[in-house]
């Protein structure tokens, strides 16, 4: 098994855009081979920080997914 972190500081004119892009990676990173599953994350000290948790079976699996 293979984890990958994802952290991003968001800049608050930008928050919901970036929230809708993680969104997007969230669907993407789904459908593909290896795949396990991921959790999104939001500071409850600064909202502005998101973090994304992936699990792939392979660090393969993950690097062939990388966008």
């Amino acid at each position: 098994m293979y984890a990958r972190w994802t952290k991003v500081t968001v800049r608050r004119t930008y928050e919901a855009d970036v929230d809708k892009a993680l969104d997007e990676l969230s669907e993407y990173v789904q459908q593909q081979p290896g795949f396990l599953m991921s959790v999104q994350l939001v500071s409850t000290d600064n909202p502005l920080e998101m973090a994304r948790l992936s699990f792939w079976r392979s660090k393969a699996a993950a690097d062939a997914s990388a966008i």
